[in-house]
């Protein structure tokens, strides 16, 4: 498969486009081990993800035993879970929405729950404790599925099958679960799952149960990760896509792996954690890449922060380390020496892969450009003074000589007598540090982090915008006549309406929007693509 024909099946599964109905949110309240729980999914392919012991596996059979309302299934676990306050919403293209919860009348009924690595064991043991396993293929035609696809099934394997059977046996496993017996002729030699090896025999199973998914069903997947070498869990995601995207069903599998996780976009990862409250919680979305990332999941960066030289980059590199933001993590500082450099980027460079651009502008350019002439997002480094940062910080340095006195360990005399040379803002530091006999870089970083320390709003706007920047992000109306604000997060952001999109706010009040956070004449605002 073509490197581009992937990302075209993951785009339009992220997209969910001609998907007839989806996952819209599960809710999980007053569940035992569990914080109250309110998830959004995004994607036709989501993953939770998280360490072991997190209540992934739970949480996927809730979820299953409330669309499904199969009584039977997991009953030791659901005889002593009350999941009376869990419930799931089903939302379809026409905008209508159907509530599943425990013990109601309406199910749903293209759902399946599947544990390959359970089942991969399970039919093996069945096969072995039966002295008469051909009899169970006796006049039963083997299904061509897996011949069908054997270019997606040698690419996951690693293995160049002339030919993969699958015999569907029915009736010799619990729960009238069918029992695939697979052959295959791999070098001229036929064997069966009698002679596989765990990893080869899981993953022919997986891609049978993939290929004959019913269309636009829901399938739910224990760590598929197991037994599967990195390769063959790449290659697999990249099958899952396929499949979702033709079939238009969606999958939610749970997973601790980096190459199953990094497949999926961030915001379609749900990262659970155990929280220090009542049990299991979310991990929020602005903590994902760091929350990733203590996981041993090394991912890639994800896009490059733009500055406009170097004293600018530093500042940002320290917004950012001071604030533990996931964004230090996942975007590379690129300088261009001038806001000029900046706009020509922003403005013509049209990727639009998963890796992207953000322009981060001195605050001396707010208001002198209109952000929506441009590809790319922009934002503007904090400053009550509409000044660079560098000159900033100076003043800062001079109005306060005291208190920087102090942090360098210095006397204020002998500060202050530095500072009264007059020395050009460029070359400022260097020959500060000169006369101080403080090593440039202990200077800069005490000079930069006490003026933060006093920029908390500015900072905190900064990575809000930051870390909302170039996702779907939900949000509500509040106010009343003339007065509307969009709530973001507790964070209030005046609104504007995307191209040929209006709406009556007044009208909205209370109900949620989806849309992006961006800057407009050089402060945040929330444009509003739809109504969620």
């Amino acid at each position: 498969m073509r490197m581009a024909k992937r990302q075209d099946f993951w785009r339009h599964t992220d997209s969910r486009k001609g998907f007839p109905l989806w996952i819209e949110q599960v809710l999980v309240k007053g569940v035992e081990g569990f914080d109250d729980l309110d998830i959004r999914l995004h994607s036709g392919v989501s993953v939770l993800c998280g360490r072991s012991g997190t209540g992934k596996s739970t949480l996927l059979k809730i979820i299953y035993r409330l669309l499904s309302g199969d009584e039977s299934f997991s009953r030791t676990l659901f005889e002593r879970l009350d999941i009376s306050g869990a419930e799931v919403l089903i939302k379809s293209s026409d905008g209508n929405v159907v509530s599943y919860t425990d013990g109601t009348a309406n199910n749903f009924e293209k759902v399946n729950y599947f544990d390959p690595a359970a089942l991969s064991v399970l039919v093996v043991q069945r096969i072995f404790s039966d002295s008469n396993v051909r009899d169970w293929i006796e006049g039963v035609d083997a299904n061509q599925v897996l011949n069908d696809r054997l270019s997606d099934v040698r690419r996951v394997t690693g293995k160049k099958y002339s030919r993969v059977d699958v015999f569907e046996v029915s009736g010799v496993l619990e729960h009238d679960e069918v029992l695939p017996y697979i052959s295959v002729c791999y070098r001229g030699n036929t064997y069966t799952n009698e002679s596989m090896g765990l990893g080869e025999h899981k993953m022919l199973i997986m891609l049978w149960k993939l290929f004959t998914l019913e269309r636009k069903s829901v399938l739910l997947v224990e760590e598929p990760e197991a037994f599967l070498c990195p390769r063959s869990q790449v290659e697999f995601m990249d099958v899952v896509a396929q499949v979702s995207c033709n079939s238009h069903s969606l999958l939610l599998m749970s997973s601790h792996s980096e190459h199953i996780v990094s497949k999926v976009s961030l915001d379609s990862n749900v990262i659970m954690q155990e929280s220090y409250s009542k049990g299991f919680s979310l991990v929020g979305a602005s903590h994902h890449y760091k929350y990733l990332s203590s996981l041993g999941l090394s991912l890639p960066k994800t896009g490059c922060l733009l500055v406009e030289d170097g004293f600018a980059g530093y500042v940002l590199s320290r917004i950012l380390l001071r604030n533990d933001s996931f964004v230090y993590h996942a975007f590379h500082i690129a300088v261009q020496d001038g806001e000029s450099n900046i706009e020509k980027l922003i403005k013509h460079y049209q990727e639009k892969a998963s890796y992207k651009l953000i322009g981060v502008f001195d605050a001396d350019y707010r208001g002198k450009i209109n952000e929506e002439n441009y590809f790319w997002p922009i934002c503007f480094l904090p400053g009550e003074d509409y000044l660079p940062p560098e000159q900033l910080v100076i003043n800062d340095f001079r109005a306060r000589i005291p208190v920087y006195a102090e942090k360098l360990n210095l006397d204020v005399s002998v500060v202050s007598d530095a500072l009264s040379l007059e020395v050009d803002h460029h070359d400022f530091f260097i020959e500060i540090s000169k006369l101080l006999k403080v090593g440039l870089s202990t200077l800069k970083e005490a000079a930069v982090d006490l003026w933060l320390d006093e920029q908390s709003n500015g900072v905190e706007e900064f990575l809000f915008a930051l870390e909302n920047f170039g996702s779907k992000v939900t949000a509500s109306v509040e106010g009343e006549g003339d007065e509307h604000f969009i709530n973001v997060a507790d964070k209030l952001l005046y609104s504007v309406h995307g191209s040929n999109y209006s709406l009556d706010l007044n009208k909205l009040s209370g109900k949620k929007l989806t849309g992006y956070v961006q800057y407009s004449n050089g402060v945040p605002v929330y444009r509003i693509l739809n109504e969620a």
